[in-house]
């Protein structure tokens, strides 16, 4: 439940906040580790035996926001056509 909670809030964050939406996006595919050696649920510990849940929240949300995001083709600029005027 309270992880539901966590990537609820999560999502929000990263859907209004346009730079933090990129930030998470480039880190691609990398494992993304919460390092809190207090912190067993939502980190990954002092020996790193912890859950990680905040990292595994961040990477949830990271592969919605990835199916999200439209591939943008770059506009082809198109050349300008060259006046013609009648020699009469």
């Amino acid at each position: 439940m309270k992880y539901d909670i966590m990537k609820k809030a999560l999502r929000a964050k990263f859907t209004q906040h346009e730079k933090l939406k990129k930030l998470l996006l480039g880190t691609e595919n990398a494992d993304i580790i919460e390092d809190a050696p207090n912190d067993y649920q939502w980190g990954c510990g002092k020996d790193g035996s912890g859950q990680n849940l905040l990292g595994k929240a961040l990477m949830d949300i990271r592969e919605e926001l990835k199916s999200t995001v439209q591939v943008q083709k770059p506009v082809e600029k198109k050349k300008p056509q060259p006046k013609f005027e009648p020699l009469i």
